[in-house]
């Protein structure tokens, strides 16, 4: 459960706060009749991301994007479905803690989601986070 996507500035105790707070009432909000609506966005997102020169901005777009693929079309829809989608839609919202166009710090609230989702995949299904966690190292190499 070690691996973490390390930005260039840290969240305050209060944007922490705000950000597990927003994506806590995402999960619980969130339902399988929004994975178009958040995939279709989330390409969007990672498009985005994935130019970005800063590599922790990469990972965030490659390793949602992975969970998105490895867990939400799969049936039934679980708890670790709830979170990895909660996950994606936070990112697509661009005015999310720190809005996604301020200059760089926009993604670091997006850095620190990802980070939550990991947390509460392993506690839903450590089968899945090994794997996550696997990919997520490989992009480190």
């Amino acid at each position: 459960m070690a691996y973490r996507i390390k930005t260039p500035r840290k969240l305050s105790k209060a944007q922490e706060e705000e950000t597990l707070k927003r994506f806590d009432e995402i999960i619980s909000e969130i339902s399988q009749d929004h994975l178009i609506s958040v995939n279709s966005q989330f390409k969007r997102v990672y498009d985005r991301l994935t130019k970005s020169e800063d590599k922790w901005k990469n990972n965030i777009a490659h390793i949602v994007y992975y969970m998105l693929g490895k867990s939400l079309w799969k049936s039934p829809f679980s708890e670790e479905n709830k979170i990895v989608l909660a996950c994606a839609h936070y990112l697509c919202d661009p005015n999310d803690v720190i809005p996604d166009h301020v200059p760089e710090i926009g993604y670091i609230d997006d850095a620190y989601v990802v980070n939550m989702c990991l947390t509460k995949i392993y506690h839903e299904n450590r089968t899945f986070h090994a794997k996550v966690i696997r990919f997520c190292e490989r992009l480190e190499d």
